[in-house]
């Protein structure tokens, strides 16, 4: 499907073929995109696509993938999926590929968003806004968008419905630009003391950092699903990586990028196992950390592991030129601790004018009390 106007013309991506032959055009879009998170990439979407889609697509034609091009340019993507509201026949929903999963499996991929140039944004915006009006739904969910997202214009458009934006969370980011020695000084006097003291602390020879490689990458994954379901379960809740999708879409990602660098596993090592495990994206001159496992227990010369852990992949992504460490939404206080600054993220929530979405608006917050995703 497809829909032209003078300077642009829109094609509705509605099966995985067509998604096939335009995923190089992405990939290059992408990557001229410097601002773009991973998650905004052919490879994780389409693997989320084939993990999670057949659970929450309402069927097999339920892609929406909105490609702008200008003079046959991919100038834009704006990747969704329809899905139908359980208990309330008729009622359409359309989503961003990688969000709108049950709590116990979801990727919480921050930084969805549409992919476009800076200097594209505005014609993108107008064609996206073009196109959905064309397309059957009562709702669109845009969740985890950077503040900075061009969707947020949505609600200056023709666009037939109510556009809201909701602040959602904050990503906690250290600035390793120029360097670790830099980033030591961008913290405050007392917290640089610290995180001093830990590396100092940490060269008793009682630990040791390590980094996957080929053939340590699947142990090392295994290392953090154990570090990071033991730390749940111990607080009684189950933890994503008991989910059996969520760990079939990272493991197949770690396949794919693990050799290249792309997706990082490390972590800190006592005589008897880890102590604490990262994992984690670099693109962009940006790492983001993604997951995390720690034990309770510390050993001799080592008071925390974790904050450890963080400092040395610091060092390591430093040494590589990585700009950027991101430890993504949430405020932990080790998050806050080693952090220099950070960026907000927001949901942008579009209700269609009409009956039967004022509907789901009421009767929404009530599937939500009863955990429906």
């Amino acid at each position: 499907m497809k829909r032209t106007s003078s300077d642009h013309e829109t094609e509705i991506v509605s099966d995985i073929t067509r998604w096939d032959a335009v995923a190089p055009e992405w990939d290059s879009l992408f990557e001229r995109c410097s601002h773009a998170a991973v998650p905004m990439t052919s490879t994780w979407m389409r693997t989320w696509w084939d993990v999670y889609g057949s659970t929450y697509a309402a069927n097999g034609e339920s892609l929406r993938i909105l490609c702008v091009r200008r003079d046959g340019e991919l100038i834009g993507v704006l990747p969704l999926y329809l899905r139908r509201m359980i208990g309330m026949p008729g009622a359409r929903s359309l989503y961003l590929l990688s969000s709108g999963e049950a709590e116990i499996e979801e990727t919480s991929a921050e930084y969805l968003d549409m992919l476009c140039r800076p200097e594209d944004r505005a014609q993108c915006v107008t064609a996206v806004a073009d196109a959905l009006s064309g397309l059957a739904w009562d709702r669109i969910v845009l969740r985890l968008l950077p503040a900075s997202s061009p969707l947020r214009e949505l609600g200056k458009t023709t666009l037939p419905g109510e556009v809201t934006v909701v602040d959602s969370s904050v990503c906690p980011i250290a600035d390793l630009e120029g360097g670790f020695e830099a980033y030591l000084q961008r913290l405050s006097s007392k917290t640089r003391y610290r995180m001093r003291r830990c590396l100092r602390e940490a060269d008793s020879g009682n630990v040791a950092f390590r980094v996957a490689d080929d053939s340590t990458r699947e142990s090392m994954f295994e290392d953090l699903r154990m570090l990071h379901q033991q730390h749940w379960e111990e607080r009684g809740k189950p933890g994503c990586f008991s989910a059996e999708r969520f760990v079939e879409f990272h493991r197949r990602l770690i396949r794919l990028w693990g050799s290249g660098g792309q997706a990082l596993l490390a972590g800190v090592y006592a005589s008897d196992g880890p102590l604490a495990m990262l994992y984690g994206f670099v693109k962009h001159g940006e790492y983001h950390s993604y997951q995390a496992g720690l034990r309770r227990e510390s050993v001799p010369g080592v008071h925390s592991p974790g904050v450890f852990a963080n400092l040395m992949l610091m060092q390591y992504l430093c040494d590589r030129g990585v700009g950027v460490f991101d430890f993504l939404g949430g405020r932990s206080h080790y998050k806050l601790q080693l952090s220099t600054t950070q960026k907000s993220m927001v949901h942008v929530i579009v209700w269609r004018h009409g009956l039967r979405a004022r509907l789901m608006r009421y009767v929404e917050p009530i599937r939500q009390r009863l955990g429906f995703a």
